[in-house]
């Protein structure tokens, strides 16, 4: 697992939850720990395991990027309901907030580097 990548998105995501969350700080911290230490590991492995696949040579970087934002989005809208305990659309906006954000800035980086 790339620590860096886990830790810069735990930062940026860190900016949404503080608004979106309406906890306490360390609530907060503690709640996008545990949903990024959830959802990385799994997202590292699908991205990397078919990186270099067939599968993903035919259909090109961004659909493929974008199939696995969707699924961590998912994931991580049903991981904030549970910890929220919070009603669905309000764990899909922070979730959606949250993952444009931090796979925009991913994105972006990728393109400079």
């Amino acid at each position: 697992m790339n620590i860096g990548t886990l830790l810069l998105t735990i930062l940026l995501e860190f900016a949404v939850y503080l608004f979106a969350v309406k906890r306490p700080i360390l609530q907060s911290v503690g709640f996008v720990i545990i949903v990024n230490l959830i959802t990385q590991p799994l997202v590292q492995m699908l991205f990397y395991e078919f990186y270099y696949s067939t599968y993903y040579e035919t259909i090109g970087f961004f659909p493929f990027f974008f199939f696995i934002e969707l699924l961590v989005i998912i994931a991580e809208m049903f991981l904030l309901w549970f910890l929220l305990k919070t009603d669905n659309k309000t764990a899909l906006k922070i979730s959606l907030l949250a993952n444009i954000f931090s796979a925009g800035a991913g994105l972006l980086i990728y393109e400079v580097l």
